[in-house]
């Protein structure tokens, strides 16, 4: 589950998940948005706070989705140009 999903469905913040899992609010945002990956210390404070449902290879996914649509649109940019 991705942690997006797993906040909206435990109706539970950014902030909240952060706090619990001792990391920034922009940090946990980048994490969940794909941007970076969390260290593996990190991924498992979350996947503990979150009783399981988000695991390192929800983070996986979405890092990889956020970067392969960042290389799609980098690679139409080039072609366009």
């Amino acid at each position: 589950m991705q942690l997006s999903e797993y906040r909206n469905s435990a109706n539970v913040t950014l902030a909240e998940i952060a706090a619990r899992v001792g990391v920034t609010e922009v940090s946990m945002s980048r994490y969940e948005r794909g941007i970076r990956r969390p260290r593996p210390e990190i991924i498992a404070k979350i996947e503990a706070v979150t009783d399981g449902h988000v695991t390192a290879n929800d983070f996986n996914q979405a890092w990889l989705s956020a970067h392969t649509e960042a290389c799609a649109k980098d690679s139409k940019d080039a072609i366009t140009r």
